[in-house]
């Protein structure tokens, strides 16, 4: 797959547009392949991805976006979503999480019901118990992107264990 610079940020990318401006490297742009593959990762994960992810990964074929101050935030393509949730022994390890990504260190960018039965966004240690270490990061994910970026869900994690 060739890499090419991000797309211009015109209306014709609409509500995600303005997601595209923190990619930090090139992207790759969504097949027709690609957009297939995550249709079947949602259904396999048994959730309604939100709309924003699926808009921006009906674009982008996953990437990585620079969110300061916090670092990184990597989206992995649409090929490896089932494969990663395999491999990493999804279902026994996080139940109920769908994984989607990572911040490139210790921790994962994963899906998962809320308890009014919506899907949210959360960021989970790779090592650790996602029940109760898994932090919620919005039901969107310009909510998710702007929490992690100004370091508000890794805020609640260090309040959380002083108390």
């Amino acid at each position: 797959m060739k890499l090419v610079p991000p797309p211009p940020l015109d209306p014709a990318f609409g509500p995600v547009a303005h997601l595209l401006r923190k990619w930090k490297t090139d992207i790759t742009r969504a097949t027709d392949e690609s957009r297939a593959q995550l249709a079947d990762a949602e259904r396999a994960s048994g959730l309604e991805f939100p709309r924003d992810y699926l808009a921006l990964m009906s674009l982008v074929d996953g990437g990585d976006a620079f969110l300061e101050p916090d670092g990184s935030l990597v989206l992995w393509p649409a090929g490896e979503l089932l494969q990663a949730n395999a491999d990493v022994r999804a279902k026994e390890f996080f139940p109920g999480l769908f994984l989607i990504g990572g911040d490139g260190g210790g921790e994962a960018v994963a899906l998962r019901r809320s308890g009014d039965g919506g899907v949210e966004f959360v960021l989970t240690p790779l090592i650790g118990n996602p029940a109760t270490d898994a932090l919620p990061g919005g039901r969107t994910l310009e909510e998710f992107m702007d929490r992690y970026g100004s370091g508000a869900i890794r805020k609640r994690r260090a309040g959380a264990s002083r108390d």
